[in-house]
């Protein structure tokens, strides 16, 4: 929490909704995911998170987005497609995983959306 040092609890998603401080950027995350342009790729780190529109270069997500997307893919709303040759923000290729949104992403999505 902002200016506490404490970071918030991990999601419990045994409810039939993430909690209400993360949903803004799993409807963010899951519009990439139907719009086909959110990927991943594993760095020596931790995957992260890219974001492509197939006119442009990729452009990497930040650390929580790429939080996030694990999370989405850890609770069944997005799954690793088939792997493509993107090109980061300096034009250098790299392989990344095209993230596809499952029927349980899409039922989220919509429950979300639907709140709004």
């Amino acid at each position: 929490m902002p200016g506490t040092g404490n970071l918030p609890p991990i999601p419990d998603w045994k409810k039939n909704d993430p909690p209400d401080w993360i949903k803004d950027d799993v409807v963010k995350m899951l519009r990439y995911a139907i719009a086909d342009r959110l990927y991943t790729r594993l760095t020596a780190q931790s995957p992260s998170g890219w974001f492509h529109d197939h006119a442009e270069q990729a452009r990497q997500a930040t650390w929580d987005e790429s939080e996030v997307i694990g999370l989405l893919e850890e609770h069944g709303c997005l799954v690793a497609g088939q792997t493509r040759v993107l090109k980061d923000e300096s034009g250098e290729p790299f392989n990344a995983d095209h993230m596809e949104i499952t029927p349980a992403g899409r039922e989220l999505f919509a429950r979300l959306n639907s709140k709004r």
